[in-house]
């Protein structure tokens, strides 16, 4: 909490609305009281340089600290303004990670970390219903009871506690909670591959209001969570194989500059030209 309240970054250059010589993160939770927007993007390179303890520790342990960082912030805002209603609580975005991975580079080490990765958007799903909380019904006496979604898992409730008949529960599912998610498929960018090798592919998934935040042809830079998750042997079993796949929970997109993007083309081609010469 305390680099929420003090930091001040003197370097960076002044934008719209934040005062450079003010607590950055401060004016950020006003705009977000301002404009009902309950997402605070963080900058890991400010955090890195208040204090790179716990910048390593955001890093090698996100799903830990990320919702200690939601909790901080939330106290803060909702001390600060208790008068706001907000969609939901406000949810912390980390980016801008000292080191850009090259998708060909990550390994089973990186597995649970924070990873950023740059690349070029080839594919978008179509919308998933994912749930977050499964909404359960006794057949026997109509108690209900709801259960929240722990990795991807429903606990079924087994016995009912108002009648005590075991296994009468079924799950309602137009009284269950879902939420939006997307699968987006990123592609090496030309730039980082390597001559005549096939471009390398990751998966990654959006959720929330980050669905449709990027289109097919965007080059971004991903920010998120790399997971490892086994595959069935037979969807209607439970047995597991060894081999497991990999894909990236996105918590930050950064679109790409494209006016940056042909300055850069532009400038490259003159210098080829020139050395032709």
């Amino acid at each position: 909490m305390r680099f929420l309240q003090r930091f001040i970054n003197l370097e960076a250059e002044e934008e719209d609305g934040i005062d450079i010589n003010e607590p950055v993160y401060m004016q950020k939770l006003e705009e977000i009281n301002t404009l009902e927007q309950p997402f605070l993007e963080v900058s890991c390179d400010d955090l890195r340089s208040f204090d790179d303890d716990l910048y390593r520790q955001l890093v090698c342990y996100p799903q830990e600290v990320i919702p200690t960082f939601d909790m901080a912030v939330n106290e803060l805002f909702f001390d600060r303004y208790p008068n706001t209603t907000l969609e939901h609580q406000i949810q912390v975005r980390p980016y801008n990670i000292e080191k850009t991975k090259n998708m060909r580079l990550l390994n089973p080490e990186d597995i649970d970390q924070l990873i950023t990765i740059s690349g070029m958007v080839i594919r978008n799903s179509n919308l998933i219903p994912e749930m977050r909380e499964a909404f359960f019904s006794c057949y026997v006496c109509s108690n209900s009871v709801t259960v929240e979604i722990e990795r991807g898992r429903i606990a079924e409730p087994t016995l009912c506690r108002n009648c005590n008949t075991n296994h009468s529960f079924s799950l309602v599912h137009n009284r269950s909670h879902f939420s939006d998610k997307q699968l987006v498929k990123l592609q090496e960018s030309p730039d980082d591959m390597p001559p005549g090798q096939t471009p390398h592919t990751v998966l990654v998934f959006a959720h929330g209001d980050l669905v449709d935040k990027v289109s097919p042809g965007d080059r971004v830079t991903v920010t998120g969570i790399y997971r490892a998750a086994p595959l069935r042997v037979n969807p209607r079993m439970r047995n597991v194989k060894a081999v497991y796949k990999t894909y990236i929970d996105v918590l930050h997109f950064m679109k790409a500059d494209v006016k940056r993007l042909h300055e850069a083309k532009a400038d490259g081609c003159i210098a080829h030209l020139f050395n032709c010469i």
